[in-house]
């Protein structure tokens, strides 16, 4: 059945312009096309994640990819520091799609709006208004607004907060599927809804791995004669990576090495916390450089603060990356399925413990290159099995026909 999609989706991002982050849509649409679909992702036109920036043309400018299209919805600017200028940035975004000429678009038969922002289910929930057998699909990937509540410190009182209470409740009520990339997101909607009459799906967050082969068993020394642990991604309060910082200043002694790719408002600091410490800060890369890195590395490192909001699950792309990588992972945290426990691909630590983080790193040093190298290998298999975009865009492609043929 041939079906028109349309993603609303604000940090939604192209291989050209994004870092990593906000591709998912980029690929679902990619196989969308190839079943045959007719796909469009609407995204904003600005965002501070994005490497480039797409062309900023008021009231968008249309990009074609493989069979389906991009197109960029013009937004304000703003600083990522400013909380004020990022609420003119997600309105301005509504605001842009609610004038977009529809007519000369093809109608939609289905709507997907992915959180973050969840500003656009109004324009979702306003266009099936008036084509009833639209149907759309809510996407949670951050549960907002405790989000900004658990990371950021943000009162549930603020007015904004309020808002977005509202909005999440709409959402949840109104969409016809909710989907989340986190396991345990139905926790939240018998939360807000008082009730179990909805339907959920878990699509996880995936890479594409076409351009890698399978791992060997077999192992390569160092070129370097020190253990080398590495974190890629964003530094900033979610990421929790202050305590790691404790744990090399525990090792000083030891042959280890540490490595933190990424950016965030938290760099500066804990770069002044490493000062003489073996500790190298590469600053934000493009995501081919990361594997390049990434592949050097004899244990990669991820960490989550230990809060009430992870109960749902999380879903960083962070595992995937790792375990694309066949390399053993530590996790600290507290997590419901946890990654490195279903694919046992590694060690768990407790999360907030420096001495618990050189704990773990010590239990992956003291095993042997092979062993080491099938807990690579187990995450490897667990992430082909489960994490590709081939595996999730059949779920996606299956939830979809479901709803076309009620």
């Amino acid at each position: 059945m041939s079906l028109n999609v349309w993603v609303f989706n604000h940090f939604a991002s192209t291989p050209y312009t994004n870092t990593g982050a906000g591709e998912r849509f980029y690929y679902l649409a990619d196989y969308f096309a190839k079943n045959g679909w007719d796909t469009t992702v609407f995204s904003a036109s600005y965002s501070h994640l994005f490497l480039r920036q797409p062309k900023r043309k008021f009231p968008y400018s249309v990009e074609d990819h493989h069979g389906f299209k991009f197109l960029w919805v013009w937004v304000t600017k703003y600083n990522p520091s400013s909380g004020i200028q990022r609420l003119i940035n997600w309105l301005s975004f509504v605001f842009s799609l609610f004038i977009i000429n529809k007519r000369k678009l093809k109608k939609p038969d289905v709507i997907i709006v992915s959180s973050m922002s969840i500003w656009p289910i109004l324009n979702a929930l306003w266009i099936r208004k008036f084509h009833r057998n639209v149907k759309v699909v809510f996407e949670i990937r951050d549960v907002w607004p405790l989000t900004p509540i658990h990371i950021g410190g943000i009162s549930k009182s603020n007015p904004v907060i309020r808002i977005m209470f509202w909005l999440e409740k709409l959402a949840y009520s109104k969409a016809d599927h909710l989907v989340s990339v986190l396991p345990n997101a139905d926790l939240r909607f018998k939360e807000v809804l008082g009730h179990e009459d909805f339907k959920f799906s878990w699509i996880p967050n995936a890479l594409e791995h076409t351009s890698f082969s399978e791992p060997s068993l077999s192992t390569q020394e160092n070129q370097s004669s020190n253990f080398k642990v590495m974190y890629a991604g964003a530094i900033g309060p979610a990421n929790n990576l202050s305590f790691l910082l404790d744990a090399v200043q525990m090792m000083a002694d030891r042959d280890v090495e540490f490595t933190i790719v990424g950016d965030g408002p938290e760099r500066e600091d804990l770069q002044l916390k490493a000062k003489g410490l073996k500790v190298k800060f590469t600053g934000k890369v493009p995501k081919p450089e990361v594997h390049e890195i990434l592949s050097e590395a004899d244990l990669l490192f991820i960490a989550w603060r230990d809060i009430d909001l992870y109960k749902f699950g999380v879903s960083a792309n962070k595992y995937n990356d790792y375990m694309k990588l066949s390399k053993p992972i530590l996790s600290a945290g507290n997590l419901p399925f946890d990654p490195v426990i279903l694919a046992n691909c590694g060690v768990v630590a407790k999360p907030n413990s420096g001495d618990e983080i050189a704990n773990g790193i010590l239990q992956i040093m003291a095993l042997s290159p092979q062993e080491r190298a099938q807990l690579g290998a187990n995450g490897y298999e667990y992430f082909i099995k489960n994490k590709t975009y081939d595996v999730i865009s059949k779920k996606y492609i299956g939830l979809i026909n479901s709803l076309s043929n009620v």
